[in-house]
């Protein structure tokens, strides 16, 4: 399991560092990571032996799958496996509500973290109380504040704070509190810290000070907790003179592409992210880069591999700061699976 966790991060290293691994003799990919980790897992499935393994290996797969992959074909059969296994170990539940989360299960999310209980001899993992806020929030409950609140006052570690300061904003937002919105936003400076993807968004939200525009924020979270529907009749429906500048108009063309590609409708949701890629290339933020990658993937899935492997390198060569690290690791998972592809053939 060690080694296919280290070969499947030295894969997700950036390009820019990847001199680092070579001086080191570290070599690896995010796909063989995977294999050999997955390779335990079905070996302590058949052997009661190494069965202690299986908590650990799907966990680790779990992780993998959906930080590092741009597919995420597993995921089902992830989920299976652990839908077979107690409902009473914490990092088991993660890893079965983060599965459920990536496959637009929401209220089934919901309803297991307000059924699990953790017992008091073991150590919490507060991290759930936060999935549980922001599963509300992706819901647009009206008590989703309720668990951000519970998981920044519990929580010692710095992880996901500024995060969770910065979804209360949007939680203030949304009931048309804008002075509560500001005043999240000052706090996130004083918490946490910038190690994860989450926390440096909120933190550079926290900087430019400037107002999200809310039913553009409404659909992503709609969007992020599978509401396709809702999202998309949002967007239809928005007033496109409501939108202030570029970063607006980019964030609705790339919102209403990925909503009509989970709805299935692939061709306009290729056209749609094209789209949002010519205007966004220039700016920080991640709609541009993003866009790629899933007009990258929606092309693996139709077989054309040629024109798969350009969009993932395009992806991999844009130069934007928001999400940058993810959304590249997961194009390089996508090339690495397009090299293996035609090799194959």
């Amino acid at each position: 399991i060690d080694f296919g966790l280290m070969h499947a991060m030295v894969g997700a290293i950036p390009n820019k560092y990847k001199w680092l691994a070579r001086l080191a003799n570290m070599e690896g990919s995010i796909q063989m990571g995977y294999d050999e980790i997955n390779a335990v897992l079905q070996y302590a499935k058949s052997n009661e032996e190494l069965a202690y393994l299986i908590n650990e290996s799907v966990f680790f797969l779990t992780f993998i799958e959906l930080n590092m992959t741009s597919d995420q074909k597993n995921v089902p059969q992830l989920l299976a496996d652990i839908e077979k296994l107690p409902n009473d170990n914490q990092m088991l539940v993660f890893a079965k509500v983060r599965l459920m989360s990536s496959l637009g299960r929401t209220d089934d999310v919901i309803e297991i973290l307000e059924k699990f209980k953790v017992d008091s001899s073991f150590f919490k993992l507060d991290y759930l109380t936060y999935l549980h806020g922001l599963s509300k929030l992706n819901r647009l409950d009206k008590d989703a504040d309720v668990y951000l609140k519970k998981y920044l006052k519990e929580f010692y570690g710095f992880t996901y704070k500024k995060s969770a300061l910065q979804k209360l904003a949007w939680h203030s937002l949304f009931n048309d509190d804008k002075d509560s919105y500001f005043k999240y936003l000052s706090q996130i400076e004083y918490v946490g810290n910038n190690l994860v993807d989450g926390d440096k968004q909120a933190t550079r939200e926290a900087k430019l000070k400037t107002l999200p525009h809310v039913d553009l924020l409404k659909a992503r979270l709609q969007f992020d907790g599978a509401y396709y529907d809702l999202a998309l009749d949002l967007l239809e429906n928005l007033d496109q003179k409501s939108l202030r500048n570029i970063t607006d108009s980019t964030e609705y063309i790339y919102r209403k592409g990925r909503t009509l590609d989970k709805l299935g409708r692939y061709d306009e949701a290729l056209k749609t992210y094209y789209s949002a890629y010519i205007l966004g290339s220039k700016l920080p933020d991640y709609f541009a880069g993003n866009a790629l990658l899933n007009i990258a993937i929606i092309y693996e899935n139709k077989g054309e591999l040629d024109k798969a492997q350009d969009f993932y390198q395009r992806c991999v060569d844009l130069d934007f700061e928001v999400y940058k690290n993810s959304i590249e690791g997961k194009a390089k998972s996508g090339l690495d699976r397009i090299k293996t592809k035609k090799e194959s053939e």
